[in-house]
């Protein structure tokens, strides 16, 4: 399974921490999303992506297994949800907005 990563899971030490083994991702982009707004979960600061056809965002693109996804769906918490979306280069993949956005 293709996900697009931004954020925090750019970080190659955070995939492995988080998946449970290194995880190399190719750049990419996903058109029509900002990720400026910032959510807080454990009184750190993180990027929650929302909907904006003016914006894009840099990030990695990440192929993971069902269980490493279920992984990933805890480690974000109930403040993001998956959605799968269009990259700029043609491929689909999961991604994690803010739980509020379209």
């Amino acid at each position: 399974m293709m996900l697009f990563v931004y954020g925090a899971l750019t970080s190659r030490e955070t995939r492995k921490n988080v998946i449970g083994r290194d995880v190399s991702g190719i750049p990419a982009t996903l058109d029509g999303y900002d990720d400026s707004n910032m959510v807080t979960i454990e009184n750190e600061s993180y990027p929650a992506a929302e909907k904006n056809i003016e914006c894009l965002i840099q990030g990695l693109l990440i192929e993971v297994t069902p269980e490493e996804l279920e992984k990933l769906d805890v480690w974000e918490t109930d403040a993001y949800r998956r959605k799968e979306v269009g990259l700029t280069n043609g491929k689909k993949a999961w991604v994690y907005l803010n739980k509020n956005s379209d």
